[in-house]
């Protein structure tokens, strides 16, 4: 059985190696202000662990004044609609659109969520469902995004200057019921990923990203943030990265 002991016995073997585990926190789907929001952004700021969070441009509603902390809003597609076939897998940025279409609404959320927020945004893409296009990425550097961010481990660190970062970590069971997955298979999750990293079996340098989404979590999902945040602080052996440091540093 996997448990917190485990999750701290790797963060001592990293440091044993000389070596810092880093990890990084993306939540998706903001929208509005709310109190579950607000609880997400007191984590962030108790534990000094910072936020990239992805909002929907065409169904905000939140400002810079809506957030506080260590949080950096971040572009999450265009208006989470689902554009596939009914056979396939859901996605909004992809090969079934003309890419001038893509790209259209792409521009026109990054224009709303600059006016929203100001010089807190930064122009990292989360694509809704982490799917796109195959023939997207090479065109994102050039329209001005310094950051592309998915789920599972990257096939390279970076196109150009656009520097690319996933999560690793998903709590949420989103087939069973969108509550939470369970103690033991999140922190299997976290601590894989920290094993195979340290082993050279994932990009070592690629942080071990944490993906929540703080509209659906439940009680469990709270208490076992609370708990990973507290132990990763113990001994301060680990490191929470922000998106500055990884999409632009």
């Amino acid at each position: 059985m996997t448990c917190w002991s485990d999750l701290r016995r790797e963060l001592d073997l990293w440091a044993r190696q000389g070596e810092t585990p880093t990890l990084w926190w993306r939540d998706d789907d903001a929208v509005e202000p709310s109190a579950a929001l607000d609880r997400a952004l007191a984590l962030a700021g108790a534990f000094a662990a910072p936020l990239a969070l992805a909002v929907i441009p065409a169904q905000n509603r939140l400002t810079e004044a809506d957030l506080a902390g260590p949080v950096t809003p971040v572009q999450h597609g265009y208006a989470h609609r689902n554009h596939a076939g009914p056979d396939a897998r859901k996605c909004e940025l992809g090969p079934e659109r003309r890419a001038d279409h893509v790209i259209a609404e792409l521009m026109t959320g990054r224009d709303a969520l600059e006016k929203a927020f100001g010089g807190m945004f930064r122009p990292v893409l989360v694509p809704p469902w982490n799917r796109l296009g195959a023939h997207l990425p090479p065109m994102l550097p050039e329209l001005g995004y310094a950051g592309l961010s998915r789920f599972g481990a990257r096939d390279r660190p970076a196109i150009g200057a656009m520097r690319m970062v996933n999560a690793h970590v998903d709590i949420v069971d989103w087939k069973g019921g969108r509550g939470f997955i369970g103690a033991e298979p999140a922190l299997a999750q976290v601590i894989g990923h920290l094993r195979s990293r340290r082993e050279g079996a994932a990009d070592p340098a690629e942080a071990t990203g944490l993906l929540t989404h703080h509209r659906v979590h439940d009680a469990a999902c709270w208490t076992f943030l609370e708990k990973l945040f507290a132990v990763t602080a113990e001994k301060g052996i680990a490191e929470w990265r922000s998106v500055a440091s990884l999409f632009y540093a």
